[in-house]
């Protein structure tokens, strides 16, 4: 594949790659084994980690004599830097401070345009500096910063094992490792699930050192738990066995170093009491553990190399089961959460936020949770009044209508709509002058027949007092 830089728009931010770590170009890989000069191995390196992380812009490796220097640039990416000067400040920081760091880059863009990074990652190997990779990457989120400096500490292990294979011995050898790691390396990343890549690995690892099992595990809570076991699809009859290997992966990984039995002088002062037992119950005459470390320093997960006869294992050995475990341990690990369900996802995030409010620093986070907290104290206790201005009509609950049995007019109201009324309290007169004028016609008329009547009853006018 021509390696050239992205195309670049207007504003001098390259487009995202669509390259990931899953569908990388073969050719790439066949570069980074078939590599016979270390400028050769580092610029097909440097294209390869130019893939992983998307928006690269520049990068080059800088390698000299272990913390002498002077650091020169071996590779770079493109192949011809436009400004070989480009990196001296982040590569003077590294070098004074020994660790990763991030420089902000003032680029010669538009206003609008956001300032590009400058990272800096330092190759050690036995804690001598033996050269810098500087990338020069577009604006992005501390977030993202945080991704590609782990990608930078994955990625420099490759780097590192390279100058281990230089100095331990031939070239021929150390091109035989490689060749081993990156076709492992390749293995698994042809497998889409965790459990495959981890069985396919595992069966490949025994079949390359002559071993009779191997085993790789992963941490599950406070110990670790076997993943997979060498030629054994099907392992959970082995209750037995995956107890001890577990054991063996706990007891290397809490000394934080591979763990060789029987002991020799290449692990002397290890402690090797689980990987006796081991070796007792199920006939193992050689046994060698390799933790796998994350780059904050903590341990996910070991490999266990088993021989029930033939020789112990020698250095070469060991050197090169640390070269797998580098490469092949992260790739593993990222496919085994990636293959986690999605409430367990959630929760280890939850946690992962929660030990952020324990752990020291994060103040940004702690902070933020204080506040959240102070909020929901304010808004649980808290009472007020609220005004809202709108147009209303207030209507009682129960509405009763007061009706009378015939048509008048009202002389007056005694109580006005909202009062409160009492039984038999008044609430209005009626105008009573046509009654009342009524009401005396016939008084009036009631009179006269009660005269008549009289004036019968005198005259003996027994019929017509009857009327």
């Amino acid at each position: 594949m021509p390696d050239t830089p992205p195309h670049q728009d207007g504003r001098g931010v390259a487009p995202a790659q669509t390259g990931s770590i899953t569908d990388l170009e073969p050719a790439l890989w066949q570069l980074l084994a078939d590599a016979e000069t270390d400028r050769e191995f580092c610029l097909s390196w440097l294209r390869l980690q130019c893939r992983l992380i998307d928006e690269v812009h520049q990068g080059a490796v800088m390698m000299g004599p272990a913390d002498a220097g002077p650091f020169l640039p071996l590779a770079s990416w493109p192949e011809q830097l436009p400004t070989p000067q480009l990196f001296d400040n982040v590569v003077q920081r590294v070098l004074r401070e020994r660790k990763g760091v991030v420089v902000r880059f003032q680029a010669d863009l538009p206003e609008a345009i956001p300032d590009r990074f400058h990272l800096g990652y330092p190759v050690k190997v036995d804690n001598r500096l033996q050269g810098v990779v500087a990338l020069d990457i577009a604006h992005r989120k501390p977030e993202g910063l945080q991704s590609v400096m782990r990608q930078l500490q994955w990625g420099a292990a490759w780097l590192e094992n390279r100058i281990l294979r230089k100095q331990a011995g031939p070239v021929e050898h150390a091109q035989e490792q490689l060749t081993t790691t990156l076709d492992l390396a390749a293995r698994a990343l042809q497998e889409r699930h965790a459990q495959g890549a981890a069985m396919a690995c595992v069966t490949e690892l025994a079949t390359r050192l002559a071993c009779d099992r191997v085993s790789i595990g992963f941490r599950k809570q406070e110990f670790i738990e076997v993943a997979a076991l060498s030629h054994s699809a099907q392992f959970g009859g082995q209750l037995n066995l995956l107890q001890a290997i577990g054991r063996v992966m706990d007891e290397c990984c809490d000394q934080g170093r591979p763990v060789l039995y029987p002991a020799t002088e290449i692990s002397s002062g290890t402690i090797i009491r689980a990987h006796a037992e081991l070796a007792v119950q199920h006939k193992s005459a050689a046994i060698l553990t390799i933790p796998l470390f994350a780059p904050g320093g903590s341990h996910y997960g070991a490999l266990t190399f088993e021989r029930g006869g033939g020789p112990p294992f020698e250095l070469r050995e060991l050197e090169l089961c640390q070269a797998v475990a580098a490469l092949l341990g992260p790739i593993l690990e990222e496919k085994r959460r990636n293959d986690r369900s999605l409430p367990t996802r959630l929760r280890d995030s939850w946690n992962a936020q929660l030990h952020k409010l324990w752990e020291p620093g994060h103040a940004a986070a702690k902070v933020a949770a204080l506040t959240l907290a102070a909020l929901a104290v304010f808004f649980a206790f808290a009472k007020g009044d609220y005004r809202v201005t709108a147009k209303t009509v207030l209507e009682g609950e129960v509405q009763r209508a007061i009706t009378v049995p015939f048509d008048g007019y009202v002389e007056e109201a005694l109580v006005r709509a909202g009062d409160i009324v009492r039984a038999g309290q008044p609430m209005a007169r009626l105008n009573d002058k046509d009654l009342a004028l009524e009401r005396l016609k016939w008084a009036s008329l009631k009179e006269q027949h009660q005269l008549e009547y009289y004036k019968a009853l005198a005259g003996r006018d027994l019929a017509a007092a009857k009327v």
